[in-house]
């Protein structure tokens, strides 16, 4: 299941985004780290969807994901196992009238 936060990125010099701090549930968390990141695109729709594991500050795992077609940012809630892994990944379809990451 998918939750639209709200993120600051950071934007290295080719432009690439990658999450630097984000709210949750109010609650701002930082990324202490970065420890997966990949791109994945939906077959049916070609929507490009960038993926992220994060370390928080809050100590706990974290998957986020950026809908490069809406521009807005989804926190993913954690597997099972707690480990917030890329296993079975789906391309989010929610759409939401919330204001966007920018």
């Amino acid at each position: 299941m998918f939750e639209q936060i709200t993120v600051i990125p950071y934007a290295g010099y080719r432009g690439d985004e990658a999450p630097r701090a984000f709210f949750l549930g109010g609650v701002r968390i930082d990324v202490a780290s970065v420890l997966e990141s990949r791109v994945e695109e939906a077959a049916g729709t070609r929507v490009r969807q960038r993926l992220f594991v994060v370390k928080g500050s809050d100590g706990r795992t974290h998957t986020l994901a950026c809908n490069e077609e809406l521009g807005m940012w989804f926190h993913r809630s954690p597997c099972r196992d707690g480990s917030g892994c890329l296993r079975r990944s789906r391309t989010c379809s929610r759409r939401s009238n919330a204001p966007q990451r920018r």
